[in-house]
């Protein structure tokens, strides 16, 4: 079974098979995903984030994809009980 750690894209080899399987996705949802995080994540403070397994890797890929690119920055955990959790944080001036 996958666990939900395993979607992380931690190296650039990561970011790039990604961007390569979900290419078309990608641009069809980045900006919304971003603007869908920004509305729904209080700035520093712990929220469960309700991802259907069938979709769990694109929604956490994507996520990662916009944290790789300055775009949004936050704090993920995956809690015993497996479920998500994010914190989201200001990104740094200059980077976003």
């Amino acid at each position: 079974m996958t666990r939900f750690e395993d979607y992380l894209l931690r190296t650039e080899t990561d970011e790039r098979k990604f961007k390569q399987k979900y290419a078309e996705r990608i641009a069809m949802y980045k900006d919304q995903y971003k603007a869908w995080y920004e509305k729904n994540f209080e700035p520093y403070k712990w929220r469960r984030m309700n991802v259907r397994p069938e979709s769990a890797e694109f929604v956490i890929g994507l996520l990662c994809l916009l944290y790789r690119e300055k775009q949004i920055q936050f704090t993920i955990r995956f809690p015993s009980d497996g479920s998500i959790e994010l914190q989201r944080e200001d990104v740094a001036p200059g980077n976003a």
